[in-house]
């Protein structure tokens, strides 16, 4: 980690000085950031009154030089800085919120062998891609070995080429909902019909709970009124995820658990995203049967699964015992 420490001047006065904002410059020196002689650097500064997007290269004395408007001492600002090749390969990037005192910023960077993956933060990622803990990724292949330190800081697999992945963890033997409990009737914001097909690769589900699962824990919650871990104990184990998988910052949230059609799409991923998952010490491997967020519809106790070995989605009583997965976007 490297810490690059920047200057706000320029204008009729400091930065805390003035009622309003008054131009003010910023300068990098390339060497100091290792910038490419081609490269191009990216400074994005953001807070209460406080909207900075600039792109720039260096000059025949190897500084890159942005105006931007002043900026008052004491205002919380996040900063992000990037630096590119040529042809637009994130070198590194870096980003943190702070307090601005005076007229000094700080950013903190890491140099592109410093991440985990061999994909920077912000790349493309494609199926089978093991996303880890500073945003990095790295390509599954089966000639992959993760060290212990990249095992441990691993968070996800991606699944799905819009950038989806789920979770190295699972729940086992976790109901949709208890016998006899509210969640047991019909909840319309979760509601996923079968419109044909047999297996994951070729059944289509309509419903508002049918294609997007992110909201549904919320859904659920709002429709019940005995939300607890022992009535929903699969529910409980998306909600408590982030403890589970000892997960911090960025990656701390935004979990959830499918919605049949995107079970489906994992389904048909299995095996890339199994091979993966191999590959990082202490995963689990996902196998035998997995709930999804999406209640089924012929009998109001059913919730809609998909059986790993049989390839197919079923409806099952939300009271059995199976297993859950979470997912989420990357």
């Amino acid at each position: 980690m490297e810490r690059v420490v920047a200057l706000l001047s320029g204008g009729s006065g400091s930065s805390g000085g003035t009622d309003g904002p008054i131009t003010q410059t910023v300068t990098f020196n390339k060497n100091d950031i290792g910038l490419p002689d081609d490269g191009t650097l990216t400074l994005v500064i953001t807070g209460d009154g406080v909207d900075v997007d600039k792109t720039g290269t260096a000059d025949a004395d190897g500084n890159v030089t942005f105006e931007i408007p002043g900026i008052l001492t004491g205002t919380e600002i996040t900063v992000t800085l990037t630096v590119k090749s040529s042809d637009g390969t994130i070198l590194y990037k870096g980003t943190n919120t702070q307090t601005l005192v005076g007229s000094e910023f700080i950013v903190d960077v890491k140099l592109k062998g410093q991440f985990f993956g061999s994909k920077m933060p912000g790349e493309a990622l494609a199926v089978g891609d093991i996303v880890f803990n500073d945003g990095s990724a790295e390509p599954y292949s089966a000639s992959l070995t993760l060290s212990d330190e990249q095992s441990a800081a691993a968070v996800a697999v991606i699944y799905d080429a819009s950038g989806k992945g789920v979770g190295l963890k699972q729940g086992t033997d976790k109901c949709w909902a208890a016998f006899g409990k509210a969640g047991y009737s019909k909840i319309d914001a979760l509601f996923a019909r079968d419109m044909s097909g047999s297996d994951v690769s070729d059944t289509v589900f309509a419903g508002v709970g049918a294609t997007d699962g992110s909201g549904s824990l919320a859904a659920l919650k709002a429709a019940v009124s005995d939300y607890s871990a022992a009535n929903y104990s699969a529910w409980a184990f998306v909600e408590d995820y982030a403890t589970t998988a000892g997960l911090m910052g960025e990656y701390a949230s935004g979990w959830y658990m499918p919605s049949i059609t995107e079970l489906c799409k994992l389904t048909q991923a299995r095996v890339t995203v199994n091979s993966a998952l191999d590959k990082i010490s202490g995963a689990s491997r996902m196998s035998g049967t997995y709930w999804s967020s999406s209640q089924g519809y012929d009998e109001v106790y059913q919730a809609w699964t998909v059986r790993f070995l049989s390839n197919r989605p079923i409806e099952g009583s939300k009271d059995s015992s199976y297993s859950v997965r979470v997912i989420r976007a990357f």
